[in-house]
């Protein structure tokens, strides 16, 4: 997974998780560092599983912070890793 990337990827990650954290979100802040955890060890299932956190109801995309002040700094990181992670998977499968 040599991606020029990657490193822009683990660091929304890490932006994301701190701030669900913070907002005691511990379900998706779990979810996000496994798979922080598994793409920092370049394990390419880290990128299916965390792509699967959106979409659908109930999923990550639907997360609501309190306080709501954070919701635009969350929605923006979540859209960065979607894109990254998305672009990612595409080139693999181009590959």
């Amino acid at each position: 997974m040599a991606s020029d990337r990657v490193p822009e990827l683990l660091s929304a990650l890490e932006q994301a998780v701190a701030l669900l954290q913070a907002s005691g979100e511990a379900r998706w802040a779990d979810w996000l560092e496994k798979d922080r955890n598994l793409i920092r060890g370049e394990d390419f299932y880290g990128i299916e599983h965390l792509l699967q956190a959106f979409g659908g109801v109930g999923s990550f995309s639907d997360v609501v912070l309190q306080p709501a002040s954070k919701n635009a700094e969350l929605k923006w990181v979540m859209e960065r890793i979607y894109e990254i992670a998305n672009g990612l998977r595409r080139e693999r499968h181009r590959a």
